[in-house]
């Protein structure tokens, strides 16, 4: 029997040892888990910065496109309103001319209207366009 009870003994100290061993495997595993989930939550997070960062560069870009999509509608709209000025100048000049064609004995006034008018108007188409050159420089 006393071999019998080394036996135990020494099994009982095996087993202690092993479930010793065991414990400290599971806990290595454990560990090992928690650095791979540590990682992969990195991974994880660093793609969703990347994604921030890829979100914010586009809705920069959008603002920069809307911007300019803003410049080019109130460049037309400037030069619409631009020719719709020389053509109402042009119209007035026109009406002007034929008043004075009617009107023989007041040529003299009509000629002094018409020089201020064709004077107004050459100093507004020079410096209309230096004003739509300086909006461009600004946007």
């Amino acid at each position: 029997m006393p071999n019998d009870e080394s036996q135990n003994a020494r099994l009982s100290f095996l087993e202690k040892h092993m479930n010793d061993v065991m414990a400290e495997l599971a806990e290595m595993r454990k560990e090992y888990a928690t650095k791979a989930e540590l990682a992969e939550m990195r991974k994880e997070y660093a793609t969703k910065a990347d994604l921030a960062e890829i979100r914010k560069e586009y809705a920069t870009k959008a603002d920069l496109a809307a911007v300019k999509a803003d410049i080019a509608r109130l460049e037309a709209r400037l030069d619409s309103f631009y020719a719709e000025f020389v053509a109402m100048r042009v119209e007035y000049g026109q009406r002007l001319a034929a008043i004075e064609a009617q009107l023989p004995h007041l040529a003299t006034k009509a000629e002094m209207r018409k020089l201020a008018l064709i004077t107004t108007t050459a100093n507004i188409a020079a410096i209309l366009p230096l004003y739509m050159l300086l909006l461009r420089q600004l946007f």
